[in-house]
């Protein structure tokens, strides 16, 4: 494949950089971040990961989407049903680089498309989304601008239908907008375009960025695959934030960097490196809320409706709410309903009504669910007094919600058998949940009403609640899966106590395939079953623990049933004629509810759709393989051979790597000794100082008083025999002279003493910068980047 050079302005040389000056530099578009390639014939390639490039190139699209969507995608790009653009003067790009992420496989797709040619590569995602060599490795030359695709073509080279698909996708994205939607954003934020496919004609297509971008699978060396998010900006922003002080983080938020806004809010909410504050958490999800961010929104909506760090405001939590909704956040979208009502049902509730006081039950019930780190009691107290005040005046959404406080302990103790009642009481009233949840506690073993249980479930899915409907499905209820178990030879069913004693009717009478009429009754113990006859008389029963599941159906008219024989096998007594038999039966369903003509032909259609996919992947994955198991072959020898020759590289680069480390760790161990060479040098230096400094200060004492002494010593004795007072002052003199110079000899004594103490712990000292020096040696002189393995 011919070498494509991305960026013919990237800067190859080779220096050292923080991340942080990274991240400033590709935000302020003075740069981009690159991943560079080296091809078997030596060139190089830069694929752009983060940030711009340069003028010319379109690196503007992302695709996300789950690989069993190609199969739809490719349906309506053949039928024409992916739009294409109106061209518009200088709209054209000389390159358009379109990366295409599998949701489900660690595969990444590159879809390049030049004024030459057209290039198509899979890669295997490692866990930093890098890029080794392609798995698959296309090129087609263009005829005047463009390349010819036909069935032809398509049997001698099957990746023309990706680059079919990828071509259209990208042309209906931008007639759709997406693309220029793209480029107004922030193109450093690594947004991009989910799409998915049910089918050609169910085609959903979102803008996400940030957090809203799918997890991705990757390729982890010794793990398999794992679920990661693999986008190398938060990467970076994870690593950036991180080595930044706490101070530095506000600084950079105040600034308006968004991801140390969040940082500092979660910092402040967890209460991690500084105590919990729930204002300052407050203030600064608030901040990067009017960013435009939509997961920020959501919490500024969350801790207003929960009075959380502000006062609590559901009015403000709703406007909120419902910023981030439109931003594409969907649990957003079902608060904002509850919250706009929160404080008319406030009022209602307040004022004895029933519906409102279940809906604030509700409401607390969901905040109490939210911000583990507070204190959640309060909320769920909150929900559980209006559920019960609710329940009590006979409202079935009020005992709802009272019963799922007392199923979880959410504002009260744990009480399963209130739980039921409750549900009970609710699902009485026809209430869809509470009998789906009943049917579950039922159908669990809680209490002998199994039959009870079904039809609780079948009543709830009657309703269309959701919930009910899947549970049925998963749990093998539904009538064609009954249908499929009774149907089963382990799972026959047999008529007990067929006994004929005394009646016109001989068990050798019934043959295999016989029908049987059947009514419901009670067996010996009181419990349901089904009588079933035959030409009038009965024949026997069977067993609720048998076919409860049927007698639900059967007793809620939700299917007809058909009882035939599937074999009989008479047994005699002594030679007599028989008396009774071993019968087993077939017992089919048929729903109450018969399809309509229009669902019948929506889902053979879909079924024929779907037999044809299952046959044209099966077909795909098998040349796939063939493929795949020859190149494997081919690839084994040559990787042993790399294998060989990286090996010997490697060997020959870390030798002279190790060398140029000891060189430079001798350079180190010198500085260090030199500095504290140095520091020992400034601590004598200043102790020596200090005692210098305090004793001239007591020697002038000493000097100073010594003259006062003898000054008055020589008049004392120049006084006459009556000179009393004099006398007296100057011996006072004398004496404080004298004790003025004991204390000046003394603090000499001492600034000795204690430069001696000093001069003792220089060593000591000095080694507590040692520490210092290493880091500052290290940073002097720092090691170059070890080679790294080959494999």
């Amino acid at each position: 494949m011919d070498n494509i050079e991305f960026n013919d302005k990237v800067d190859t040389n080779k220096r050292e950089i923080k991340i942080e000056d990274a991240m400033d530099n590709v935000k302020a578009g003075n740069g981009a971040i690159c991943q560079m390639k080296e091809m078997p014939d030596g060139t190089k390639r830069y694929f752009n990961v983060y940030g711009d490039v340069h003028d010319g190139w379109d690196h503007i699209l992302n695709i996300f989407m789950d690989s069993s969507s190609f199969s739809p995608l490719i349906q309506a790009a053949v039928h024409g049903k992916l739009k294409k653009p109106e061209r518009k003067e200088n709209n054209e790009y000389k390159v358009s680089q379109t990366t295409i992420d599998y949701t489900d496989k660690a595969i990444t797709w590159l879809f390049i498309n030049t004024e030459e040619k057209i290039f198509l590569e899979a890669y295997q995602r490692d866990q930093k989304k890098g890029f080794y060599d392609p798995q698959i490795d296309e090129a087609w030359e263009k005829t005047n601008g463009s390349i010819e695709i036909n069935g032809e073509k398509l049997k001698e080279n099957k990746y023309l239908y990706y680059v079919f698909l990828f071509a259209s996708l990208r042309n209906h994205l931008e007639a759709e907008g997406f693309i220029d939607q793209l480029r107004e954003l922030n193109k450093y934020s690594g947004a991009g375009v989910l799409v998915s496919a049910e089918d050609e004609d169910h085609i959903t297509c979102k803008i996400v960025q940030g957090k809203e971008r799918p997890d991705l699978p990757c390729e982890v060396f010794l793990m398999g695959t794992i679920t990661c998010r693999p986008y190398l900006d938060e990467i970076l922003a994870g690593a950036r934030i991180s080595k930044m002080s706490f101070e530095d983080r506000i600084k950079e938020a105040e600034a308006g960097d968004t991801d140390a806004m969040e940082a500092l809010a979660k910092a402040y909410l967890e209460g991690d490196d500084v105590p919990q504050d729930l204002e300052k958490s407050f203030y600064w999800w608030k901040k990067l809320a009017e960013t435009g961010n939509a997961m920020a929104q959501f919490n500024t909506g969350l801790y207003y409706a929960k009075g959380c760090g502000v006062e609590r405001d559901f009015t403000k939590a709703a406007e909120w709410m419902q910023r981030s909704a439109e931003n594409g956040d969907e649990d957003a979208a079902n608060a904002v309903k509850a919250y706009k009502a929160a404080d008319d049902n406030l009022r209602k509730a307040q004022a004895g009504d029933v519906a409102a006081m279940a809906e604030l039950a509700k409401l607390y019930t969901q905040m109490g669910d939210s911000l583990q780190q507070l204190d959640v009691d309060t909320d769920y107290q909150e929900a559980f007094r209006w559920a019960k005040e609710s329940a009590n005046q006979g409202n079935p959404e009020g005992m709802y919600v009272l019963a799922l406080c007392y199923e979880h302990g959410r504002g009260t103790e744990y009480n399963s058998e209130e739980a039921i009642k409750a549900y009970k009481q609710a699902a009485d009233k026809g209430h869809a949940p509470s009998q789906w949840n009943l049917a579950c506690h039922y159908l669990r073993g809680f209490g002998d009403h199994v039959e009870e249980g079904l039809m609780l479930a079948y009543q709830a899915a009657d309703q269309g609640y959701e919930l009910a409907i899947k549970g049925l499905e998963q749990s093998g209820n539904t009538v064609e899966k009954l249908n499929d178990y009774y149907a089963s030879e382990e799972t026959r069913v047999s008529l007990e106590g067929t006994q004929y004693e005394g009646r016109a009717d001989r068990c050798e009478r019934i043959h295999s395939g016989d029908e049987l009429t059947y009514k419901m009754a009670k067996d010996k113990i009181g419990k349901d079953a089904l009588e079933l006859f035959f030409r009038g008389g009965s024949v026997g029963f069977v067993y609720q623990h048998t076919v409860g599941k049927i007698i639900a159906l059967l007793k809620l008219n939700r299917a007809k049933l058909k009882v035939t024989v599937r074999n009989c096998i008479p047994k005699s007594k002594r030679g007599t004629r028989a008396r009774n038999a071993d019968v087993t039966l077939n017992m089919i369903l048929t729903e109450i509810k018969p399809e309509t003509p229009e669902e019948r032909a929506k889902r053979l259609a879909k079924e024929e759709a779907d037999r044809k996919a299952a046959e044209e992947k099966r077909r795909q994955e098998a040349e796939e393989r063939k493929k795949a198991e020859e190149e494997a072959r081919r690839k084994a020898e040559e990787e042993r051979k790399k294998r060989e020759e990286a090996l010997k590289k490697y060997n020959e680069e870390h030798d002279i790597w190790q060398s140029q480390c000891d060189a430079l760790r001798e350079k180190r161990d010198s500085y260090i000794v030199e500095k504290l060479a140095e520091e020992r040098k400034a601590i004598e230096d200043q102790i020596g100082k200090e005692k210098d400094t305090s004793v001239s200060s007591a020697q002038s004492i000493i000097t100073e008083q010594s003259k006062r002494k003898d000054d008055a010593e020589r008049l004392l004795g120049s006084l006459g025999m009556f000179k009393f007072g004099e006398k007296k002052t100057q011996k006072a003199i004398i004496e404080d002279a004298g004790n003025r110079i004991s204390e000046a000899k003394a603090a000499i004594a001492k600034a000795e003493e204690l430069y001696k103490s000093k001069k003792a712990s220089v060593e000591v000292d000095a080694r507590r910068k040692e520490g210092t020096f290493r880091n500052e040696a290290e940073k002097l002189y720092p090691f170059p980047a070890e080679p790294s393995k080959p494999f």
